[in-house]
């Protein structure tokens, strides 16, 4: 089966930093294809069958020789797409551009240079317009490619508008993934629940209102057909890009040394998408008009490898991130982490045959009893911060110290619901273990490592947990904004 699209990283390196970007661009990929590796690559492309080849980055214009390398995959008779910053384009370029017939395109994350700027960096909106002003002048065939954020939600109209004005073939809406750079400026980059589940239907709406067309009906089919290929800047090949994003390791192997041919002869048809196979994304489209959504499934290809899928696997690896917390808890008398404990039902089932004092509400979630009782005698839910009925006061360690609860050993860590109904994994800040790991400058570390945590958790086990914790939440809500906290990513 010969090869027909090549997506190629040609590069990690880039001269902005996207607060979205998901390969994280910036410094070059360890053992990026040297200038001569990539024009061999290209040579290998086009024998295998190649015919479209589509350049992506980091910033691609920014590698050594990029314009000569477009030239031969021209010349090699392959019809050529950039997606670029267009931060880097002169005049020149661009009349290169046209002579070799490329397709571009280019990003933009804001209608306007406030919103654009605080995203992208800069300056950035304006060097944006100015390419897409050459472009329509040059005749460059060009596409306008949005992420759309919580920041620029609102401004869908616009962006299509700009793209109809620059005479653009289209305009890309692709909703925002919560992963890479995004997961570090996830109060600023999500869309609410509310957005989320409009968006599909808020683009159609532009669609109609700017070029008045419709959008199809969504595609939600998995891509990977044998005949497409994405490779990394250090020449790794996967069947697709989600592939390379979710788990790198499954690589079909290096571009230095791969035999299509061979490949090729060892693929059967069940070794590719079937036609009942979801991709991770749905698309919908029109001519002038496309619009690429989260549809939250798995990526069949890439399935994730879940190192944390039991309670004891997951009390091990929070037990070393907080290895250093205990003087800190000891200096500590942040209100918030003393009480309210709510139990899973293993953690319930186990301090209850220990004689631990519990209560469960309405036949829904089971807390440490800690909380007064009505006249009634019904606990008091309303309760801001009961005592912990298993706290010995004098040393702030509690009884159950080893039998503790998943809630316990998160915090400062923990599931919070936002004004708009999300459900968010977030930071307590008001915790002096966090206060001081800040003013050490160790916090965006510690970031990192609970992150890594959370994701690593199995469906099942991150299911049970989200599941109590709203459970808990409907019982015990509280208004968004009493805990001070920083949101790190969405519990999904």
């Amino acid at each position: 089966m010969p090869i027909r699209e090549i997506h190629w990283e040609i590069t990690n390196k880039c001269n902005l930093r996207c607060k979205h970007c998901l390969p994280m661009s910036g410094s070059a990929r360890p053992d990026e294809l040297t200038n001569e590796e990539a024009f061999v690559a290209m040579e290998t492309f086009r024998a295998a069958g190649a015919s479209k080849i589509f350049f992506t980055g980091g910033e691609p214009f920014i590698q050594k020789d990029f314009l000569g390398l477009l030239e031969r995959a021209v010349a090699l008779g392959m019809r050529v797409s950039v997606i670029t910053n267009a931060t880097m384009l002169t005049s020149a370029t661009l009349e290169c551009l046209k002579h070799l017939g490329v397709d571009l395109g280019v990003s933009l994350d804001g209608a306007n240079a406030a919103t654009n700027d605080a995203i992208r960096g800069q300056g950035s909106f304006k060097q944006a317009l100015e390419a897409l002003n050459r472009c329509k002048k040059s005749g460059v065939s060009t596409t306008l490619y949005v992420t759309v954020t919580g920041k620029n939600v609102d401004q869908l109209d616009d962006f299509a508008q700009l793209a109809k004005d620059h005479e653009c073939a289209a305009v890309h809406f692709n909703q925002v993934t919560i992963a890479g750079r995004a997961l570090s400026f996830v109060d600023e980059l999500a869309l609410s629940v509310d957005q989320q589940q409009r968006l599909p239907e808020l683009v159609a709406e532009t669609t109609r209102v700017i070029f008045g067309e419709e959008l199809s009906a969504t595609d939600e089919r998995c891509w990977v057909d044998g005949v497409t290929v994405y490779m990394s800047a250090d020449g790794n090949l996967y069947l697709c890009s989600e592939v390379f994003q979710r788990r790198p390791d499954l690589s079909i192997g290096n571009i230095r040394s791969f035999s299509f041919k061979a490949w090729a002869e060892q693929q059967n048809v069940s070794s590719f998408a079937n036609d009942g196979d979801k991709c991770c994304y749905g698309v919908r489209a029109s001519e002038h008009s496309v619009f690429v959504g989260n549809v939250g499934a798995e990526c069949i290809f890439a399935p994730r490898k879940w190192s944390i899928d039991t309670l004891s696997k997951l009390y091990d690896v929070l037990g070393e991130l907080y290895q250093d917390i205990g003087q800190d808890c000891r200096d500590c008398r942040d209100p918030d982490c003393l009480g309210y404990v709510w139990l899973l039902k293993k953690e319930a089932d186990r301090l209850y045959e220990q004689g631990v004092a519990l209560v469960q509400v309405n036949d829904g979630p089971t807390f440490i009893h800690s909380f007064p009782m009505t006249s009634e005698g019904r606990p008091d839910l309303s309760t801001r911060y009961p005592p912990c009925s298993q706290l010995c006061t004098d040393s702030r360690r509690c009884r159950i110290y080893q039998d503790r609860p998943l809630a316990c050993r998160l915090y400062p860590l923990g599931p919070e619901t936002k004004a708009d109904g999300t459900v968010v994994w977030a930071l307590h800040l008001d915790c002096l273990h966090v206060e001081r790991m800040e003013k050490r400058g160790m916090l965006p570390q510690f970031e990192r490592r609970a992150l890594s945590i959370l994701n690593s958790l199995s469906p099942q086990l991150l299911g049970e947990i989200a599941e109590t914790y709203r459970e808990v939440d409907a019982l015990c809500a509280f208004p968004d904004g009493e805990n001070k906290y920083r949101s790190l990513q969405p519990v999904k």
